[in-house]
C-alpha cells in the first residue's frame, strides 16, 4: 500500500491547491485503503465535514477572517462529500465520542 501512496504532489509546494490535494488523497487513503482501520478508529467523513464547518463558523465571527478562507474550506467540504459519495463503501455504524483529557 505505501507504494501506491502519491506524495509527488505535496513535494513541489503546499499551498490552497497542496492542501486540497492532501485533503482528497488522505479521505481516499482513510475509505479506501485503511477502511478497515479507519472504521475501528471511528473515522468518519461526516465529522471531517462538521469540523470544516465549525471553522467556517469561527471564521465568520473573526473580523480579520480573509475572504478566501471561507471558500477554501466550502471547497474542501465539497470535496469530502464528492470522495465520500463515489466510494460505495460502507459507512461506520456509529462515531466515537471525543474523548479529551
Amino acid at each position: 500500500m505505501a507504494d501506491k501512496l502519491k506524495v509527488d504532489p505535496f513535494l513541489p509546494g503546499y499551498g490552497r491547491e497542496g492542501e486540497l490535494a492532501a485533503d482528497r488523497e488522505g479521505v481516499l487513503l482513510a475509505m479506501q485503503a485503511g477502511l478497515l482501520l479507519a472504521m475501528q478508529a471511528g473515522y468518519s467523513a461526516e465529522a471531517a465535514i462538521r469540523l470544516l464547518q465549525t471553522y467556517i463558523i469561527l471564521g465568520e465571527q473573526m473580523p480579520n477572517t480573509p475572504k478566501e478562507a471561507k471558500e477554501n474550506l466550502e471547497r474542501r467540504i465539497a470535496q469530502i462529500r464528492a470522495v465520500n459519495a463515489e466510494s460505495k463503501l460502507p459507512k461506520p455504524a456509529a462515531e466515537k465520542p471525543l474523548s479529551l483529557p
